[in-house]
């Protein structure tokens, strides 16, 4: 046992010269990040504001920054709040987040789920399963295919239940999950 101490002190400067080391730094803010092949970095933000938007951020390997997209909410009575980001076999990328009503006391009103090209092209949204039903998103997934996972709540009849909803590369709803026996949240 004393060896093996003596081996711990003796080599623990040895540990102690592991450092991570800052590529770059630059003041994005953002909810989630995602990385491409490339190592394009990609964030997510929000606007807590009148109509107020989700936006996504692109920068380099470098950390230079390339662009930024988004959809123009333009409903005043309601802001929309990242929750994730993610990138599909091709690089696009896809953003989940949630329709929010009301700026005091705001409610969940409805899921989002929306896809971007690699130049930030808005490729499709959706909302579902309406513009007011009390569910969010929490973080999705996708596969080797592209079809993407949204994990969330969602309103079933039993009240407010976790969610699992499965989209095509192209946005159609493949299945939906919705946990009938209400254990848990995502």
């Amino acid at each position: 046992m004393k060896l093996f101490l003596s081996l711990l002190i003796l080599m623990s400067p040895l540990f102690a010269q592991s450092q991570a080391a800052v590529d770059w730094n630059e003041p994005t803010r953002g909810v989630s990040i995602a990385l491409d092949k490339y190592n394009n970095v990609f964030t997510v933000d929000w606007d807590y504001n009148p109509a107020g938007d989700i936006t996504l951020t692109k920068r380099d390997a470098n950390g230079n920054f390339k662009w930024d997209a988004k959809f123009d909410n333009l409903d005043n009575t309601r802001h929309e709040v990242a929750t994730w980001v993610a990138v599909d076999p091709q690089g696009n990328i896809i953003v989940t987040g949630t329709s929010r009503s009301g700026f005091s006391n705001p409610v969940n009103a409805a899921s989002i789920v929306m896809k971007f090209n690699t130049a930030g092209t808005l490729l499709w949204r959706n909302v579902y399963e309406n513009s007011f039903d009390g569910s969010y998103t929490k973080k999705c997934l996708i596969d080797g295919s592209g079809n993407i996972y949204v994990l969330g709540i969602g309103i079933g009849a039993a009240g407010q239940r976790t969610k699992v909803k499965k989209f095509s590369p192209t946005g159609s709803t493949l299945w939906t999950y919705l946990d009938s026996a209400g254990i848990g949240a995502p």
